[in-house]
């Protein structure tokens, strides 16, 4: 008879966490009422919270998903720069007081 044994040791692999889950992590550990996820492309990968009040469904083809498509206007040229800058430097960036239109009307972002 051959008996079995038991490890309780962490296994050799690094276990990972569903991409939900670690981008929930980031986006609450920088405290973010609501933020994206993108790839480098600016293709949007996960939303996190209200978003509303800077995306908008791009006109034309359902399922367009780009966040420099989506966005409303007056963020789109700084939401391009920050992009390209977090993809080549690969740290989080930050652009305070860009103004964004809602319902007709400009406001500073946060």
């Amino acid at each position: 008879m051959r008996r079995c044994r038991v490890s309780t040791a962490s296994p050799p692999w690094p276990v990972k966490l569903p991409l939900r889950e670690l981008t929930e992590q980031a986006l609450l550990q920088q405290i973010a009422p609501a933020g994206a996820l993108v790839n480098a492309g600016g293709d949007i990968l996960y939303l996190h919270g209200r978003t509303g009040l800077f995306l908008e469904p791009a006109p034309g083809e359902a399922g367009v998903n780009n966040i420099l498509k989506m966005a409303r206007e007056g963020l789109r040229p700084g939401l391009a720069a920050a992009l390209h800058k977090a993809a080549s430097t690969r740290e989080p960036v930050r652009v305070p007081g860009l103004q964004v239109k809602t319902n007709g009307h400009f406001r500073a972002s946060t």
